[in-house]
C-alpha cells in the first residue's frame, strides 16, 4: 500500500511539473495583462474628458429654460397687447379679457 501512494504522489509532482506555468511564462503573462489594462486606462481617459457632467447639463437646462421664458413673455407681451387693443375697440368685453390675462402661463389676478 506505501508502494501504491507513493507512486500516486509520484505521478502528482510529474502532473504539476509537466503542466506548471513557468516563471517566464508568468512574466509574460503578467505583462500581457498589464498592457491591455493600461490600454484600457487610456480608453477610460478619453471617455471621462469627453463625458458630459450633471452640473455641466443641469447649467445648459436652466440656461435654455430660461430663454425659453424670456421668449413666451415677449410673446405674452404682443398677446396682453393685441388683447387690449380688441377691448378697447369693444370687440372684447372687459370680462373676456380678464379671462383671457387669468390664463397660463402668465395669469394676472384680479382682485374683486
Amino acid at each position: 500500500m506505501e508502494n501504491n501512494t507513493l507512486n500516486e504522489i509520484l505521478e502528482i509532482v510529474v502532473f504539476i511539473k509537466d503542466h506548471a506555468v513557468t516563471k517566464e511564462e508568468f512574466d509574460k503573462e503578467i505583462k500581457g495583462i498589464n498592457g491591455e489594462i493600461k490600454g484600457i486606462n487610456g480608453e477610460i481617459k478619453g471617455i471621462k474628458s469627453s463625458m458630459v457632467t450633471k452640473a455641466y447639463l443641469d447649467d445648459k437646462l436652466a440656461k435654455q429654460t430660461g430663454d425659453l421664458i424670456v421668449l413666451l413673455r415677449k410673446e405674452d407681451t404682443k398677446l396682453r397687447t393685441l388683447i387690449e387693443i380688441l377691448a378697447e375697440r369693444r370687440v372684447l368685453t372687459e370680462q373676456d379679457k380678464m379671462r383671457i390675462f387669468s390664463m397660463e402661463p402668465f395669469p394676472e389676478l384680479f382682485l374683486r
